[in-house]
């Protein structure tokens, strides 16, 4: 039955099977990963009027890392979740 197989929990992720990564599978993945793109460029954005408007140098390295630590997180709770599940 079709029913069945929507109930079940799908990985948002799945391992390759060559080479390094986790490229996404559902539209849950997809959308984790335009949220990081739209955070990184959101926060170049920022560095860049931060410097350009209020002369001010800011640490913009350390706040890359926010998204990038926010998208990480997300990733590795997805897929220690579906390993469990397997």
């Amino acid at each position: 039955m079709q029913g069945d197989e929507d109930d079940e929990p799908r990985a948002w992720f799945r391992e390759r099977t060559f080479g390094m990564g986790w490229p996404p599978v559902t539209w849950q993945g997809w959308f984790v990963c335009a949220l990081f793109l739209g955070a990184a460029i959101g926060t170049a954005k920022g560095a860049q009027y931060l410097v350009h408007w209020l002369h001010v140098a800011p640490n913009w390295m350390l706040a890359s890392f926010v998204p990038i630590a926010i998208y990480l997180w997300i990733l590795l709770r997805v897929i220690d979740r579906h390993r469990e599940a397997c």
